[in-house]
């Protein structure tokens, strides 16, 4: 039997992690449990993906067209905690449970992201560190204060937490984004063919859950190429591995929609009706069955009618509200929909609408559906700001820090991400919602730039105390 002061001793080096696990833990579940349980607000689109769930729990065989529109991961966890546990609260407490793995994971990931391939997670912290020198022992001691601060900040941050008390796509794809970027990193640090297959399927995992994740993934690519001097020597034996999940998820899709609508797309059949509104600028879109309508889109159509000549409104490529004949899921419906907004509107239109995609990642709207209302209004606006102006220069000047050959070439990997979350979303459309999922890589990159930073501004005043 372990003696408690054994035990203690033993988990010594854990402390941090274990205390933003448990931190992160305690306020996902007293929000889903208490404060905001996600079985008390089923309606629009989490009452769309808690159907599909049970129709898949119960008649898993049933024949719907519009069944495939949605990716289906989201849907499909529901489903798992529907037949295994039997209740939705079941999924409520799952749903706060895969939210907690954002605080580890920002801990781990900020910690390698600054300290390097020798960064463990533990070390460095008292114990002796098999550091070469003594500016390798100091990175390594700052690089586990910068992953305690990620850890507690994402432990925190209410977006997390509040969206873990919907049953929507936001908490599955940002975990599964960030684990695919973290093994990403772990990959170029060592080429270690198990970290490509733990990508593989973090993206897999991503594609059905949100397809956009593709995009981040060839971008991580590219860059990684170009920056891959000072790299681990990553070879085609590591992206055929990572890709085989990837393969397998995007097939199994297209079997789904082949078996619902003839239709064998590999992602989510709803690519036509999010061009649609992006390329039409509709606040809202109908068919004779039903309707959306994106709240960000309705948010700058608002503000363009509070505020005439505003240069940020909703300049609807043809009217405001559109109605189709056919079925919004019918992705040839849509594409040819998109098409005609895009000839009538012409290129100057098209790309004022990328910038303003840009610009709703912050503001003049609130995150739909976690906008912060009873008992806490404006409380997401809040955590915008936050964002906006603690974190999105530290940010910005990672990705750029990033994206150069000679700079760090490490930055590559989640400035890869972060790169594709700006291209997605002026290509189709953004919103607070749509930024959140990135927030655990952009404050994991803010906080190495910052943590970086302080040490070139000390190391100048160093240097001007000697000269003098």
């Amino acid at each position: 039997m372990i003696r408690p002061a054994t035990l203690l001793a033993r988990l010594r080096p854990y402390a941090w992690v274990i205390a933003i696990t448990l931190l992160a833990l305690g306020l996902r579940l007293l929000w889903n449990l208490w404060l905001h349980p996600p079985t008390a607000h089923i309606y629009s689109d989490m009452g769309g993906y808690v159907a599909r769930a049970q129709r898949l729990a119960t008649t898993p065989l049933l024949r719907r067209p519009d069944e495939p529109f949605y990716p289906l991961g989201t849907h499909y966890l529901i489903a798992f905690f529907l037949t295994v546990f039997g209740t939705k609260k079941a999924a409520g407490i799952g749903f706060a449970l895969i939210a907690t793995i954002g605080a580890p994971l920002a801990y781990f990931f900020a910690g390698r992201l600054h300290g390097g391939p020798s960064w463990d997670g533990w070390r460095h912290r008292g114990e002796p560190c098999p550091a070469e020198s003594p500016e390798q022992e100091a990175l390594l001691r700052r690089a586990s204060r910068v992953a305690i601060v990620a850890g507690l900040v994402v432990a925190v941050w209410f977006p997390f937490i509040g969206y873990g008390g919907y049953f929507l796509s936001e908490t599955p794809y940002t975990i599964a984004l960030s684990v695919s970027a973290y093994y990403l990193l772990r990959l170029v640090d060592h080429a270690d063919p198990r970290d490509a297959w733990r990508s593989g399927i973090a993206l897999a995992i991503g594609i059905v859950t949100r397809p956009q994740i593709l995009v981040a993934a060839l971008l991580a690519l590219g860059l990684g190429w170009r920056a891959r001097k000072g790299l681990a020597p990553v070879g085609l034996r590591h992206l055929l591995r990572a890709a085989v999940p990837v393969a397998l998820v995007m097939a199994y899709t297209a079997m789904v929609g082949a078996y619902h609508n003839g239709r064998a797309t590999p992602v989510a059949q709803n690519g036509g009706l999010n061009r649609a509104f992006g390329r039409c600028h509709a606040q809202e879109i109908r068919s004779y069955h039903s309707a959306f309508g994106p709240p960000a889109l309705g948010a700058l159509y608002r503000h363009e009618q509070r505020f005439p000549g505003t240069p940020f409104g909703l300049d609807a490529a043809i009217e405001p509200s559109l109605t189709t004949r056919g079925f919004v899921w019918d992705e040839e419906e849509m594409n040819a929909l998109a098409e005609r907004c895009v000839r009538e509107s012409g290129p100057a239109k098209q790309a004022y609408y990328a910038v303003s995609h840009v610009i709703v990642l912050w503001a003049l709207n609130g995150g739909w559906p976690n906008m912060g209302g009873k008992p806490f209004p404006g409380f997401q606006m809040v955590w915008t700001a936050i964002h906006f102006f603690v974190f999105a220069p530290g940010m910005i000047i990672g990705m750029v820090r990033g994206s150069g050959r000679r700079r760090e070439p490490r930055l590559a990997i989640p400035s890869a991400f972060l790169w594709s979350m700006f291209l997605t979303v002026m290509l189709v459309m953004g919103s607070v919602r749509f930024r959140v999922p990135y927030d655990l890589i952009s404050i994991v990159v803010a906080l190495h730039v910052y943590a970086g930073g302080i040490v070139t501004l000390r190391e100048r005043r160093r240097r001007r105390r000697e000269v003098r």
